[in-house]
């Protein structure tokens, strides 16, 4: 009988034990990087948003919650920013029988989003930005960024009507 009663209060106490972890590792979650949701406002300034893609992207919400955003699990910084536009073009169709584009992203393509140190990838594919800028909200120059970025290894943005780039590296 006592090893019995035993057996039940190390599984219970287990049990407990268990519970009481999860909840701790569920309120350590990261949060998004304080510096990197700013660059990523920053770029939302001067972007024309029709469909409402970047709807989520509000300094009261976690970036790493907001669409198109993907997070490092344990630093928070922003290493993905997946804004590709969909389209029913096919591959075949020339380039002045695009689709309508009505409902992708346009304005100011905005460089800050180069500040993001810890990008790796980033689709802005098929969108019909109409200027490229670059202001930067700390206080780098053009010129530096290709040397705090180096983690940017895909950059998509193949069928932009002002700038048609597509460019991976091997790590």
């Amino acid at each position: 009988m006592d090893s019995s009663a035993s057996n039940i209060k190390l599984i219970l106490l287990s049990l407990l034990c268990l519970i009481m972890f999860s909840s701790v590792l569920c309120s350590l979650k990261v949060h998004c990087n304080k510096k990197d949701m700013n660059t990523l406002l920053h770029f939302r300034q001067g972007v024309i948003d029709p469909s409402g893609l970047l709807s989520s992207w509000f300094p009261e919400l976690d970036c790493c919650q907001w669409k198109g955003v993907k997070c490092d699990n344990i630093t928070g910084r922003v290493t993905e920013l997946n804004l590709f536009c969909h389209t029913n073009q096919s591959k075949v169709a020339a380039l002045e029988e695009m689709d309508d584009k009505s409902h992708c992203l346009t304005g100011e393509l905005s460089l800050t989003l180069l500040e993001l140190q810890f990008l790796s990838y980033l689709d802005l594919s098929n969108n019909d930005f109409k200027a490229i800028k670059y202001n930067s909200i700390s206080s780098q120059k053009c010129d530096d960024l290709s040397r705090d970025n180096s983690h940017l290894c895909v950059l998509d943005m193949c069928l932009d009507k002002l700038l048609r780039v597509r460019i991976f590296c091997k790590r």
